[in-house]
C-alpha cells in the first residue's frame, strides 16, 4: 500500500526577501514526501517538460529488485494521476548508479540505465544498457538495448550506463539520441568511453545510427594508468551538446592515473566527437600540476548554449584533500577553437568550497549536480551535494547547497558565504539525487531519500530563488 505523505518539517517566522527557502505554494509548505508502510521509495533521477511539469523517476524495493516508475507532477506538486509508467525492474545491486531523464521535442520522455543481461537465471550475467522513450502520456514508443561486449567473456562485458543527452532535429525529421558509458574490455585494467548514437523516429521508435562510427557505437581512451602501459580505467559520467554548426557531442568521466602519495591519482577527462563520430578533441587535467592526493572525480557537467549566453562548459568534481572531498567547479571556455581554462573564473579555473558541522574540515562533502541560471552576461551557478560524517559511530548526511557568480566568488545573498545546509528527514539523514532548475520560476527542485524507520522515504523540495518569499525557515 502506497501512501503519500505532504509534510513541512520545519520552524519558521516572518523574514521578507530571503531566498533559498522552501516555496509554501508548492505541495504542501515547499515538500512533497511519499512513504511507503512496507517497502523502501526512492528518487532516482528528474527532468521538467515544456510546461513546466516535472517527471521524476521513482524506485521501490520489492525484494531483491526494485520496481522502476516515471511519475509526473504539476507544476504545483500535485501528482499528474493520469501518468505513471511501469518502467522495468532492476537488481539491487544495481540501485546505486546512473539513471538519466531527458524529455523530447513533444515532452515526451527518454530514461537511460543500466540491468542485468543473463543467459539464465543468475548465469553468466553482465551489465548492459537500456533505453526506453515514452510519449507524453505515458505510452512506450521505443526500446533499445545496447551492448559493446569488447571483452573477450561475459566477465569483461559488462556496458555501464553512464547519462544521455537528446539532440532534436529542426525539421521535423529523425532526432537522434546520444549515449555514453562505461565499457569493458578483455583486461581487468581497461576500460573507455563508450558513445552510442540512436535515431529517434517520428513515431518514437529508437534504432541505431549506423552513420554514426559506422556501426552506431564508438569508444573514446586515455589510458593514462602508469602501472599499465598502454591501457587503462577510463569511466564516463556525464554527456552535453555543444550547440554550434554543427552540433557536437562532449563526453567528461574520470581516467585513472594512479599518482599521488596513495598511488590512486584519476584525472578529469573529456572526449568531443561530431555526430559522425569523429573525434574532434579530447583533453584532461593530467598535465596539471600534480597534488599530495590527486584524486579529481567528475560528478556533473553543464554546458551555456552560446545563443543565449556565452559558450562555457561547467564541470562539477569532487577533489580529495586527503582526509575528505570538497566541492569544486570547474570553468572551461573556448576563445578560439579548443576549451581551455578560463582562469578568470575562482583560482586559475577552479572555485572550491567545503562544510563542516562539528568541526571544521569534519564532513566528506560529494558533489552531486551543477546548473546555471542564464544571464547575459551575468550567471550564477549552483550545485548540490551530501555531506557526511560520523559522531560517536553513527553516519549522518545532509543535502549542502553553495552558490557561485560568473568569477566563481560565493554568493553573498545565498545562506551563509554562499552555502546552505538543509535536512528534510529531522534526523540528520537526508540524501540527494538530483537537482533541476526552472528558469520560468526561479526555483530549485531537489528530489532524494532519507530513511523513515525500516523504510526510505521519498522526497521532492522546492526551493525558492525569489525574493518574495514571505517566510524564513529555520535551515542552516
Amino acid at each position: 500500500m502506497k501512501i503519500i505523505i505532504i509534510l513541512f518539517i520545519v520552524s519558521f517566522s516572518i523574514n521578507a526577501q530571503v531566498i533559498g527557502n522552501l516555496d509554501p505554494s508548492y505541495g504542501n509548505q515547499g515538500l512533497v514526501i511519499e512513504h511507503s508502510i512496507n517497502n523502501s521509495t526512492i528518487h532516482l533521477a528528474s527532468v521538467l517538460d515544456s510546461q513546466g511539469r516535472l517527471l521524476v523517476l521513482k524506485a521501490r524495493s520489492s525484494g531483491s529488485v526494485y520496481d522502476l516508475w516515471v511519475y509526473r507532477y504539476l507544476a504545483n506538486g500535485v501528482e499528474d494521476m493520469s501518468y505513471s509508467p511501469l518502467v522495468s525492474e532492476i537488481d539491487a545491486f544495481l540501485i546505486d548508479g546512473n539513471f538519466t531523464l531527458a524529455v523530447d521535442s513533444s515532452d515526451g520522455v527518454f530514461l537511460g540505465y543500466s540491468n542485468y543481461t543473463c543467459v539464465a537465471v543468475n548465469t553468466e550475467c553482465q551489465q548492459d544498457i537500456f533505453i526506453k522513450h515514452y510519449n507524453n502520456t505515458g505510452l512506450l514508443v521505443g526500446s533499445q538495448t545496447i551492448a559493446f561486449d569488447f571483452g573477450s567473456t561475459y566477465l569483461r562485458q559488462n556496458d555501464i550506463f553512464a547519462d544521455l543527452v537528446f539532440i532534436p532535429d529542426d525539421f521535423g525529421n529523425t532526432g537522434k539520441l546520444s549515449v555514453a558509458a562505461t565499457v569493458d574490455f578483455s583486461s581487468v585494467f581497461d576500460t573507455d568511453f563508450g558513445v552510442a548514437m540512436l535515431n529517434v523516429a517520428p513515431d518514437g521508435s529508437l534504432s541505431y545510427r549506423t552513420t554514426f562510427a559506422g556501426a552506431g557505437k564508438t569508444t573514446c581512451a586515455f589510458d593514462q594508468d602508469i602501472g599499465h602501459s598502454g591501457i587503462g580505467i577510463d569511466k564516463a559520467k556525464a554527456i552535453v551538446l555543444e550547440y554550434g554548426n554543427p552540433i557536437e557531442i562532449i563526453i567528461g568521466g574520470s581516467a585513472f592515473e594512479g599518482n599521488g602519495v596513495n598511488n590512486d591519482g584519476w584525472n578529469l577527462a573529456f572526449c568531443k566527437l561530431n555526430v559522425l563520430g569523429d573525434l574532434v578533441q579530447s583533453w584532461s587535467t593530467q598535465p596539471l600540476p600534480d597534488t599530495l592526493n590527486d584524486v579529481e572525480i567528475l560528478q556533473d557537467m553543464y554546458y551555456s548554449n552560446p545563443t543565449t549566453d556565452v559558450a562555457r562548459l561547467l564541470v562539477a568534481a569532487k577533489f580529495s584533500t586527503g582526509t575528505d572531498n570538497d566541492f569544486v567547479v570547474g570553468f572551461y571556455h573556448m576563445p578560439a577553437s579548443q576549451w581551455i581554462f578560463d582562469t578568470t573564473f575562482g583560482t586559475n579555473g577552479w572555485a572550491t568550497i567545503g562544510f563542516n558541522q562539528l568541526f571544521i574540515g569534519d564532513t566528506n562533502d560529494i558533489i552531486q549536480s551543477i546548473t546555471v541560471e542564464p544571464g547575459q552576461p551575468d550567471i550564477s551557478i549552483s550545485v548540490v551535494g551530501n555531506i557526511q560524517w560520523q559522531d560517536n559511530g553513527i553516519d549522518y548526511s545532509k543535502i549542502a547547497m553553495a552558490r557561485f557568480d560568473q568569477w566563481g566568488v560565493p554568493m553573498s545573498n545565498w545562506g551563509v558565504n554562499g552555502t546552505r545546509v538543509y535536512d528534510f528527514s529531522n534526523n540528520n539523514k537526508t540524501t540527494v539525487k538530483d537537482m533541476v532548475y526552472d528558469s520560468n520560476t526561479n526555483e530549485f527542485y531537489l528530489l532524494g531519500h532519507y530513511p523513515n524507520g525500516m523504510v526510505d522515504d521519498a522526497y521532492i523540495a522546492n526551493i525558492s530563488d525569489k525574493s518574495d518569499i514571505i517566510f524564513k525557515n529555520s535551515f542552516e
